[in-house]
């Protein structure tokens, strides 16, 4: 049981990691005056809120 615990509290961790360099690398690519698409900023506010609610 701890260890199941353990294990996902490890996968949450790599999942709020890869989402905050998603992040990182939006904000950079606006930086650049690149322009993002709005289907592209809704799935990563969903795999957000999949991930960790609202």
């Amino acid at each position: 049981m701890e260890y199941d615990c353990y294990l996902l509290n490890l996968c949450k961790f790599t999942v709020m990691s890869r989402l905050s360099n998603l992040y990182k690398a939006m904000e950079t690519l606006r930086k650049e005056g690149l322009s993002l698409s709005e289907d592209l900023e809704k799935q990563v506010r969903n795999m957000k809120i999949d991930n960790y609610g609202k």
